[in-house]
C-alpha cells in the first residue's frame, strides 16, 4: 500500500516511483491473476504443405497491404493471389484425398469412414 500523500510527496522521486509501481503491481496481481488457457486446437489438415503454408503468408501480407493502402493496384494483386491460393488448395485436397480413395479401394470399412469424415466432418 501507498504511505498517506503528505509522506509520498516528500520521498525521493526513485523511491517513490519504485514504491507506487510495486503498490500497482500487487494490486493488478490481486485483482487480475494470470491465468493459463489452453492452446486453441485446430481441425487436422494433412494437404497443407509448406508450399501453401508459405502462399497463404504472401496472400495474407497482399491483403492487409490493400487494407492499408486501399489502391485498385493492391486489390488486384490480392484478388490474384487469392484465386491463385485457392485453386492450388483445392487441387492439394483432390490429390490427398483421391491418394487416401486409391490406398483404401480394397477396403469397405475404410471408404466409408473416409466418406464419412468428408460429408460429415467434425
Amino acid at each position: 500500500s501507498l504511505p498517506d500523500p503528505v509522506s509520498f510527496s516528500s520521498l525521493p522521486l526513485d523511491v517513490a516511483t519504485d514504491s507506487f509501481l510495486s503498490s500497482l503491481s500487487s494490486t493488478m496481481d490481486l485483482l487480475c491473476p494470470l491465468t493459463t488457457r489452453p492452446k486453441k486446437t485446430s481441425c487436422p489438415t494433412p494437404w497443407l504443405s509448406e508450399v501453401l503454408r508459405s502462399n497463404r503468408r504472401e496472400l495474407r501480407s497482399a491483403e492487409r497491404k490493400w487494407k492499408k493502402s486501399q489502391l485498385d493496384v493492391d486489390l488486384s494483386s490480392y484478388r490474384a493471389l487469392l484465386t491463385k491460393f485457392s485453386l492450388e488448395v483445392t487441387s492439394a485436397k483432390t490429390a490427398f484425398y483421391k491418394e487416401k480413395l486409391e490406398a483404401s479401394a480394397q477396403d469397405p470399412r475404410k471408404l466409408h469412414n473416409i466418406f464419412s469424415s468428408l460429408l460429415n466432418p467434425p
